[in-house]
């Protein structure tokens, strides 16, 4: 999954209502200095990379996120993380959190996660755990 900003910003309004036709989309962007035609194109080539479906109704395309934010949002962390490497992890995650606004609500759900993690997991840092074998 690689996706532009221009591209996260379009899927964003997309994302506002399902069903939406370009013209809805281009009137959810009109705060942006973009041309109709460019979000016509960034919209085009996220249906082509399969982000957003695409439905005839009459005269009219309407256009539809594939997935929720949240699944899509995960699946790009997901990919980063396999992209830099398991021993890469904690950097990019540490530069997550430090780059992030956080509510005290998030911060304690990412707590408890973390809880979670220690309790199951070894000091290997790759999924070839060998000290998961002597139990």
């Amino acid at each position: 999954m690689s996706m532009t900003k221009a591209q996260w910003q379009v899927m964003n309004a997309v994302w506002q209502r399902d069903g939406q036709t370009s013209q809805e989309i281009i009137e959810r962007l009109a705060a942006l200095p973009w041309k109709k035609t460019t979000i016509q194109t960034l919209l085009r080539r996220l249906v082509d990379k399969g982000y957003v479906t695409v439905e005839k109704s009459g005269r009219q395309y309407l256009y539809t996120a594939s997935s929720c934010r949240q699944t899509m949002c995960r699946q790009l962390a997901i990919e980063n993380f396999e992209r830099v490497g398991a021993v890469q992890n904690y950097i990019l995650l540490t530069a997550l959190i430090e780059e992030a606004q956080l509510t005290n609500q998030q911060i304690e759900k990412l707590q408890q996660q973390l809880q979670k993690k220690i309790k199951r997991t070894c000091q290997c840092a790759t999924k070839k755990c060998q000290c998961r074998k002597k139990d």
